[in-house]
C-alpha cells in the first residue's frame, strides 16, 4: 500500500511519533527511517501508515521579543534576521511572518524558513545564533520566564 498509494518514498523526511527521520528503506512489513536529530536507524512496522507524516520543506520559528520594543524596530530588526538567513548554504527562502502571539513575559514573532527537512537541525541551530548575534548588535534582551519566590518564617 505504502508503495502503490505513494504514500512516502525513500529520501522523503517524515515523523513517527516522536521520530524526524529520512526513509533510507521500505520492505514490505517495514520501513527503515534515519533519525534526522540523532542518526539513529528506527524501523516503524508499516501497520502504522496512518500515523506518519511526510515532511514539507517549510519550518516555522518563533522568536521571542520583550515587550518594551516597538512593532516598527522588531520589523527592522527581523528585515535583518531575514537578510542573515537566505544567506545559509540550505536555506532555500525566510520570511518575516510578523507577530505571533502575547505570552507571559514575551511576544512571540515567526518566521518561515524554507529548506529540505533533513537540514532542519542544523538550519534552526543557524538561525538561533543569528537572531542571538543580531540582538546581542541591537541591544535587545532575549526574555526568560522569571519566578520571584517569597519565603516568610511563620512561627
Amino acid at each position: 500500500n505504502i508503495i502503490s498509494y505513494n504514500y512516502f518514498q525513500v529520501g522523503d523526511v517524515i515523523k513517527f511519533e516522536d521520530y524526524i527521520g529520512k526513509v533510507v528503506s521500505i520492505d514490505i512489513k517495514t520501513t527503515k527511517i534515519r533519525d534526522i536529530y540523532t542518526d539513529s536507524l528506527v524501523t516503524i512496522s508499516n501497520r502504522n501508515i496512518a500515523n506518519v507524516e511526510v515532511l514539507s520543506d517549510k519550518m516555522f520559528i518563533r522568536i521571542p521579543a520583550p515587550y518594551g520594543e516597538s512593532l516598527d524596530r522588531m520589523d527592522k530588526v527581523f528585515t535583518k534576521i531575514v537578510k542573515e538567513t537566505l544567506k545559509l548554504e540550505k536555506v532555500k527562502d525566510c520570511k518575516f511572518l510578523g507577530l505571533r502571539e502575547f505570552k507571559g513575559s514575551n511576544i512571540d514573532y515567526m518566521i518561515s524558513v524554507i529548506c529540505n527537512p533533513e537540514h532542519r537541525p542544523s538550519v534552526l541551530r543557524q538561525v538561533h545564533g543569528i537572531v542571538k548575534n543580531i540582538f546581542d548588535h541591537e541591544n535587545i534582551a532575549i526574555p526568560f520566564n522569571q519566578l520571584d519566590v517569597t519565603i516568610t518564617n511563620n512561627k
